[in-house]
């Protein structure tokens, strides 16, 4: 995946590691906002994917990276930025 130098940063900074970011795409769950992007966050299935896909070990000891999300370019499918969601998504609005 091609980063932005925004995207870069933001992921350095606030500590996304790429594996993380590969995740997110793989299993994470999307939503589409607007025309500009789509947002990757993980839910309770994707977390249960990822656990029969690498085992119970790793995620008990990457716990603190799963409240992680990342938005996506949707024409030229790069990364736009990355962060840490500390609130809970409301998704029904």
């Amino acid at each position: 995946m091609n980063y932005t130098q925004h995207a870069s940063v933001r992921s350095q900074q606030r500590n996304v590691p790429p594996m993380i970011v590969d995740w997110l795409q793989q299993f994470g769950k999307e939503v589409h906002v607007h025309k500009c992007g789509v947002i990757y966050f993980f839910d309770k299935s994707s977390i249960r994917n990822i656990e029969k896909s690498q085992g119970r070990t790793i995620i008990k000891k990457l716990m603190s990276y799963l409240n992680a999300y990342i938005v996506v370019s949707s024409d030229s499918h790069s990364l736009i930025t990355a962060g840490h969601n500390y609130k809970r998504k409301r998704l029904d609005a």
